[in-house]
């Protein structure tokens, strides 16, 4: 997954998988803690919304 200003490509196996636009709106507060593969980031609770499957490669 890649995001640049409100543009956000999916790229699997080095290949273009999908593009969507974000809303322009959306908060990217940097108060929050750093999780991979679970949706709620929020240092106020515990992590919720886990993905369901395996991540084989994270590059940052």
């Amino acid at each position: 997954m890649n995001r640049c200003d409100t543009l956000l490509s999916l790229i699997s196996h080095g290949t273009l998988v999908d593009v969507d636009t974000l809303s322009v709106d959306l908060d990217f507060a940097t108060d929050t803690y750093f999780s991979v593969g679970a949706s709620d980031r929020s240092p106020n609770g515990s992590i919720t919304g886990y993905f369901n499957g395996a991540v084989d490669d994270i590059r940052i």
